[in-house]
């Protein structure tokens, strides 16, 4: 995608000078324009022709000065600061790198290779905004990231092209940060116009709607609203048609002219049945306007939307407006993406009015159905700023390019990587040897060329194969930029094919073939689909060629259930609804038996005169334990196993599955089974070291059998080979295919049946397990499916269930997904479901909220994706990442193959860039309590943590910590309260009202040390909807802030004996009876750094940036060091030392405040008046003048010599809390036995 706005760029343009361009461009021509010349350049090695570059380019034709030579502002090979690593070159001003140049040669073909390593420079240079990457024939600009650049091919600039590459590279340019200026320029012209754009656009489709609900009160207003929408669809593509030349220019106002020409003749048609008539043309072409045929859908003959009556008035106005935007240049794909997601604001919200308005019913919206009391009451009409539409409160809203972008490089194109790597396509650099010279004398390719062809062709078949997904697509973004991806894939062939052929490439149209072959979404939401569509056709949509056909790859639907009796025609079955993608499961039924090691002797045996060991059978413990890491098997990989059995030296069961499968579903039974049993028995096995993995098995089907020793072609082991093993089964096994249902039914009772056949009493224990795993025949024999995406990706709706999902949808997500536990949000269900429907070794990227890592109700998807997935990079996209939405969120890149033993990255977001921070272990996940996902913490941070804990106890078990009261709630307390008195909170006073009334405090009252209470009461009683226990509030007691403040310093809590009432913004530690802990104890090492920086690394909630908190849950399981009174006195001395400095402070500054309020009329303070003591004088003066208080210099003079009076005051007291401070952290280092090196890491981090 480019840099800039066009019309942003014409601007500039007209303001370079004219004649220094011309000069210019002479030079560029007489060099870079000469043929013989350039083919010699494509002939040269990166290190050849590097300074040559530089010269003949940045020199010659854009002004720089090379070094050697004086005040020299360009250098080749340039250092980075932090290490040895050096780039090509750099542009310097005042001897800093502003921009770096990577550079290779000609045979590099795909620019996007080097990206990397010319970002990598970047990141070592602290003022560097700029980053050239070049091939000598291709150039590109990006400016900070790599998300956007603009490209140009130096061997063939006209004037014009030559001086846009002037106004992006040239030394004037770059020096006065040109390109950057443009760029923010383009941004804000981009935000201008798509609100300016968004209102005429949603002006038009609410008067086309009232227009038509006026004028067609035959059908159903809903009906109706939907109808304009895509009425307004079809206006859009021909606004866009018209500007980018598939249609005459200016069609709408010479549709307009000739109704008016009409008009004035007395030969009135209605302006609407002009309109129709121009949209038959365009789905079906017409000669006379030169208009191919271009339905993919959108102008297919509508029963309803091309038989309703619209006034001319509405049509003539609007249409004309919206055709005069310029959308070749000032409207591009961005713009409209942004355009089409607040459009499904607006729609879903007045959908759900309309739905509950005119039929009482709820209708479905991102994926939830709304309640009527949750139906927004005034929603037509009402502009998009000036509310948060339920799409935004529900996390459904439009993705930065910058983070789809890199979802796609990271999935898709992690994939591509993949195959390129195979078919050895990385790093091409093609030369003269994959050419030669043909008997004609052409250039033709040699026979290197010819296998680079081959592979090039297998290369584009395999990426036309691909099937990539966006689960819960919206407006598109991901689709349009998986486009995006795969129309650039495809290039590279066909400029490799080019190049070897010289000039000559198979001809196919790309985007129509990616359309057709590769993209797939689903949307719940009908109109979604509709934009989908649009924006994919608005992308695609070339002059003289057919739409694409989008309804068998974009669909409408439920993606979460597929029962038609929980979503009604919403149901979406997705193995029906893409059988091109998933084919079912040919499943046999097959009775395996299996017996123990040396339990049997066979004629092979006999053969190679085999003399076997005795037989050790196995205890009903044995088979217990057997059994229950087999079911586990059994549970992880979805096995249907009708029937089992075991009875002390051999193992029935029937399995259904399909016949290709069977060898490595058995094999992985009998190797996991054995690995953990030898492992429970002490046996050691010297070859195996670890359970074979699922890879190992799947490749080795026959040696997993034997616990992956080796079976030597099947000719058994010698005696002394085998005293190194112990093999717990045979190494064949018995299968049988059952061929019928009496076949299959005898088989069940004799399995069942089995211990009783050979006098084997019931064990009791045993058969509870097998009940647990064996199913009925009928699910057994379920349809099943191959097949799955490649790849999927997406930003699924963010929903929890306590509000929107109804009751028998969260009971069908109970039954069938492993995610749905506790408190349900259809996020964690998109990520299972997008698991799901990937097949083997497919990759998927999501953006989510970050709170599954740690939370309990995360649990669930956690151990999903640690069974199933390896990961391979979680990012934190820190604060608000996404317009008007306050939920933090992460991506997270996977890929469905479990690798137990692989580490993936962790990166941290920094503007649009995404920092390397540290690897992480999967496999530790498995070890933590709820399976959580601690993706904070690297290697150091994790054993400092493990030292923390060792010796110390769990804070919950040496106080009572619990949340503070509930005022208000409808439908709780005693009377009940009702909505209005949660509106106006009759029991909040600004007096003390009664003996029952008490000072109440909010979480911003609670501070470090000390409590600024703001003057509130409320009176309590069993009125309030929780009013807790009144020991929370009466005498000794830790009360701690729920949002917690910035590390070093997160914990923020203070110690009170007094009476205060605090709401659930506040959490309570109180004494234990049992225990002797002075709660001032326990106050100084919450408020120390090294809980923080426990806090930090291990709970889910600390590391937000919009209000980080610490829960209940969390602070119970801090770990305390539990010492005698005597020792922690010292601990005690420093509380109260803590608590008398900063009672003092307090005193002071409120002083100081009330006087100020005394004596001036100030309503509200301002923050730096707040903490006038951490300013100078003159800082309070201004303040105070915004406040419109205006000292005279008597009266400066006077508060003046107060003030520092106050200040210093304020100061000292400050210093010797900051020293206490310190004084309280070394204590707390010591207390956990922390190394110097240890508490470097705390207070560095």
């Amino acid at each position: 995608m480019s840099l800039f706005q066009k019309v942003i760029v014409k601007k500039y343009l007209k303001n370079l000078p004219l004649d220094l361009i011309e000069e210019n461009y002479q030079k560029y021509t007489k060099y870079f324009n000469d043929f013989s010349r350039t083919q010699r350049i494509r002939t040269l090695k990166e290190e050849q022709y590097q300074e040559g570059f530089l010269r003949e380019l940045f020199v010659e034709c854009l002004n720089y000065t090379i070094n050697p030579d004086e005040n020299f502002n360009l250098t080749t090979e340039f250092k980075n600061k932090t290490d040895a690593e050096k780039a090509d070159g750099a542009i310097l001003k005042d001897n800093k790198p502003i921009a770096v140049i990577e550079l290779k040669s000609t045979k590099t073909k795909d620019l996007k290779t080097i990206e990397k390593q010319a970002f990598n420079y970047k990141a070592h240079q602290v003022d560097c905004k700029y980053v050239i990457t070049s091939n000598f024939e291709k150039i590109r600009l990006y400016i900070n990231d790599a998300t956007e650049f603009e490209e140009f091919n130096v061997f063939q600039l006209s004037k014009d092209e030559f001086k846009f590459l002037y106004l992006c590279f040239s030394k004037e340019s770059l020096f006065e940060n040109i390109p950057a200026r443009i760029k923010e320029k383009s941004n804000q012209h981009e935000e201008q116009i798509s609100k300016k754009l968004y209102n005429d656009y949603s002006d038009f489709r609410n008067k086309i709607f009232q227009n038509l609900t006026k004028n067609n009160p035959q059908f159903d207003k809903l009906m109706l609203f939907k109808k304009s929408q895509k009425l307004l669809d079809r206006f859009l593509f021909i606004f866009f048609a018209e500007d980018k030349g598939l249609i005459p220019a200016n069609m709408i106002s010479k549709i307009i002219d000739d109704y008016n020409k009409l008009k004035g003749m007395d030969n009135y048609t209605p302006l609407y049945s002009e309109f129709k008539r121009f949209f038959s043309y365009i789905n079906k072409g017409n000669e006379r306007y030169n208009i191919s045929k271009y339905n993919g859908g959108l102008f297919k003959f509508d029963e309803i939307l091309d038989n309703v009556k619209i006034d001319d008035d509405v049509l003539i106005t609007d249409s004309l407006k919206l055709s005069n935007y310029d959308f070749d240049s000032e409207v591009d794909v961005n713009i409209l993406g942004h355009i089409f997601e607040h459009s499904l604001d607006d729609i879903e919200n007045i959908t759900v009015k309309l739905s509950i308005n005119e039929t009482a019913t709820s209708v479905t919206m991102g994926h939830v159905p709304l309640s009527k009391a949750e139906v927004p009451l005034s929603t037509v009409n009402v502009p998009l700023s000036k509310k948060t539409s339920r799409r935004k409160k529900e996390g459904v809203f439009y993705t930065p390019n910058y983070i789809t972008k890199y979802i796609v490089e990271n999935t898709i194109g992690s994939l591509c990587e993949e195959k390129k790597k195979e078919l050895k396509l990385i790093n091409l650099e093609v030369d003269d040897t994959y050419t030669k010279k043909g008997r004609k004398g052409e250039i033709v390719p040699s026979q290197k060329g010819e296998q680079l062809l081959a592979k090039l062709e297998e290369y584009k078949e395999w990426l036309l194969s691909l099937k990539i997904l966006d689960p819960a697509c919206g407006s598109g973004a991901f689709l349009n930029q998986a486009l995006n991806f795969l129309i650039e894939e495809h290039s590279f062939i066909i400029n490799l094919e080019a190049d070897l052929r010289k000039g000559q490439f198979s001809i196919f149209d790309i985007d129509i073939a990616v359309l057709e072959n590769n993209l797939y979404g689903v949307d719940i939401n009908e109109e979604s689909v509709e934009i989908a569509k649009l924006s994919l056709w608005l992308k695609t949509a070339k002059k003289g060629r057919k739409l694409t056909d989008l309804s068998e790859h974009i669909k409408c639907g439920n993606s979460l259930i597929d029962d038609p009796e929980i979503a009604g025609d919403k149901a979406f079955d997705w193995h029906k609804e893409f059988p091109q993608i998933f084919t079912v499961k040919d499943k046999k039924a097959w009775h395996i038996t299996t017996a123990l090691h040396n339990s049997r002797y066979s004629q092979r045996m006999l053969d190679y005169n085999v003399i076997t060991d005795d037989v050790v059978l196995l205890t009903e413990e044995d088979e217990i334990f057997i059994t229950s890491a087999i079911a586990t098997i059994i549970k992880e990989d979805n096995l249907n196993i009708p029937a089992y059995n075991i009875c002390t030296d051999h193992l029935h069961f029937i399995i259904v599955c399909e016949e290709e499968n069977l060898t490595k579903i058995v094999g992985k039974i009998k190797a996991v089974s054995a690995r953990k049993y030898n492992i429970e028995k002490g046996i050691t096995v010297p070859l195996v070291n670890a359970e074979p993995t699922r890879r190992q098995i799947d490749a080795e089907p026959t040696k997993g059998h034997v616990d992956a020793e080796l079976t030597r072609g099947h000719v058994p082991l010698s005696k002394e080979e085998k005293k190194k093993y112990n093999s717990l089964w045979t190494q064949k096994f018995g299968r049988k295919e059952i061929l019928t249902d009496e076949q299959l039914n005898n088989t069940i009772n004799y399995i069942y049946d089995n211990r009783k056949k050979h006098n084997f009493p019931n064990n009791k224990q045993l058969q509870k397990i097998i009940n647990k795993i064996t199913c009925t025949v009928g699910h057994a024999f379920r349809f099943e499916y191959n097949g799955g995406f490649d790849v999927v990706i997406g930003n699924p709706p963010y929903v929890f269930a306590r509000e929107n999902i109804k009751e028998n949808e969260k009971k069908h997500y109970s039954k069938i997904y492993n995610s749905a536990i506790y408190q349900i949000n259809t996020y964690l269900l998109f990520m299972e479901k997008s698991i799901k429907l990937l097949k083997h070794k497919g990759s998927f990227g999501l953006i989510v909220p970050n709170a599954w890592l740690m939370v309990y109700s995360g649990k669930g998807i956690r151990e999903y994706l640690l069974n199933n997935c390896n990961l391979n990079q979680i990012i934190n996209l820190e604060g608000y990442s996404f317009e008007n939405v306050n939920v933090e969120t992460i991506v997270i890149l996977a890929q469905k193959e479990k690798d137990s033993k692989k580490k993936f990255d962790v990166f941290l977001s920094k503007d649009k860039e995404f920092v390397f921070s540290h690897k992480s272990h999967q496999l530790d996940f498995s070890k933590n309590e709820g399976y959580e996902f601690k993706v904070f913490s690297d290697d150091i941070s994790l054993l400092l943590t493990k030292k923390i804990i060792k010796n110390s106890v769990m804070l919950d078990s040496i106080v009572q910590i619990k949340a503070g009261l509930q005022a208000y709630e409808k439908g709780k307390g005693n009377p009940k309260q009702t909505a209005e008195d949660v509106r106006n909170r009759p029991y909040d006073f600004n007096f003390k009202f009664d003996e029952s009334t008490f000072k109440y405090l909010d979480g911003k009252n609670v501070n470090r040390y000390f409590v600024h209470w703001s003057g509130l009461y409320l009176k309590y009683g069993e009125h309030l909807a929780a009013p807790r226990t009144f020991n929370l509030f009466n005498g000794k007691k830790i009360i701690i802030r729920e949002i917690t403040g910035k590390y070093p310093k997160s914990v923020i809590a203070t110690f009170n004996e007094d009476i205060y009432l605090y709401n659930r913004s506040n959490i309570a530690i109180i004494e234990r009876e049992e225990k002797k802990i002075s709660l001032k104890y326990i106050l100084v090492i919450l408020n120390s750094s090294l809980i923080s920086y426990y806090f930090m690394k291990n709970t889910a909630k600390s590391v937000r940036k919009m209000f980080p908190k610490i829960i209940l849950k969390d602070l119970r399981l801090f770990p305390f060091k539990e010492i005698s009174i005597e020792s922690q006195k010292p601990f005690i001395e420093k509380a109260d030392i803590m608590l008398s400095l900063n009672k003092q402070k307090q005193e002071k500054v409120n002083k100081f405040l009330q006087r100020l309020e005394t004596n001036f009329v100030i309503e509200k303070f301002t923050n730096k008046i707040k903490a006038f003591y951490n300013y100078d004088f003159k800082t309070l003066i201004a303040e105070l003048k915004k406040k419109k208080i205006k000292l005279t210099l008597v009266q400066q003079d006077e508060w003046e010599e107060y003030f520092n009076i106050y200040q210093e005051t304020i100061n000292q007291l400050q210093k010797q809390i900051t020293q206490t401070d310190k004084e309280i952290d070394q204590m707390v280092y010591n207390l956990y036995g922390l190394t110097k090196e240890e508490i470097e890491i705390v207070e560095k981090n």
